[in-house]
């Protein structure tokens, strides 16, 4: 949650926000989706869609009003697709100027580069936001919860850990909708690529981060190995100035020749 507005702003928000909330009636559940599992195994839910739960807001929103009779709150929704995923936020605005950021969410998708897969995906991602900042249950996921407590117990998913060279040279990661060998999106970060960095220090997988840091510290390392030593500077002495001026050679300083002698 961001706030935008002092305290009294605030305060104003909340009591409108709260009046919202409590007139708000959950929206028909008109949309159904047969989903279809890896094993084979189908489960299916009922939504309500964007426009529902649009609609089921604003007008809670319409008998919410002040002493002028305009509505006290208003709000928006904004989406936009990142380099490999979706995000989406609610902005909920107050009369008093009061202006509050909620349920800012963000889904990864190998799908970003297709546009009908991402289009879906922002509507999903509105929809989502919009119903967890009013308190709206968009989905009725009882078939999908029966399916779950059917299943037998899966076994405990592997934690991240640190990978062994072999895994860590194939390990492949979802950049930009396609499937990439992690050193080599490393290597194009090192060479520079901006979006290639950008996507590295925004990576949140877990297993992911432990690979970046250790394909890191083995570039930290090979570099401290090439790294060109200094060449050495010869140090003149007296005596060999004075020899160079005895075999005819103009010392580099002869202003300075005798300088520090008795």
């Amino acid at each position: 949650m961001e706030i935008i507005g002092n305290s009294e702003q605030f305060s104003n928000w909340a009591k409108h926000f709260n009046a919202v909330k409590a007139l708000i009636i959950q929206p028909k559940k008109t949309h159904s989706v047969s989903v279809k599992m890896k094993n084979g195994q189908r489960y299916n839910y009922k939504y309500a869609d964007l426009a529902g739960v649009d609609k089921a807001i604003q007008q809670a929103v319409n008998q919410v009003r002040d002493k002028d009779g305009l509505p006290c709150l208003n709000y928006s929704v904004d989406a936009g697709i990142d380099i490999d995923g979706i995000w989406a936020e609610t902005l909920v605005i107050d009369s008093s100027g009061c202006a509050v950021k909620l349920s800012k969410l963000w889904f990864k998708s190998a799908n970003v580069g297709n546009a009908q897969s991402s289009a879906s995906l922002l509507s999903y991602a509105k929809r989502y936001s919009l119903s967890a900042s009013f308190g709206i249950a968009s989905e009725d996921d009882d078939d999908a919860q029966q399916f779950v407590n059917n299943q037998p117990e899966q076994p405990e998913q592997p934690q991240a850990h640190y990978l062994n060279d072999s895994e860590l040279n194939s390990y492949m990661v979802v950049y930009a909708g396609r499937r990439l060998k992690l050193a080599d999106l490393m290597q194009d970060a090192i060479d520079g690529d901006k979006d290639v960095q950008n996507w590295i220090k925004s990576e949140r997988d877990p297993q992911t981060v432990i690979a970046i840091k250790q394909l890191s510290d083995i570039y930290k390392r090979s570099a401290k190995k090439v790294e060109p030593k200094p060449e050495p500077v010869e140090q003149k002495t007296e005596d060999k100035t004075i020899k160079e001026l005895v075999d005819g050679h103009e010392p580099e300083n002869p202003e300075n020749l005798f300088d520090g002698l008795e």
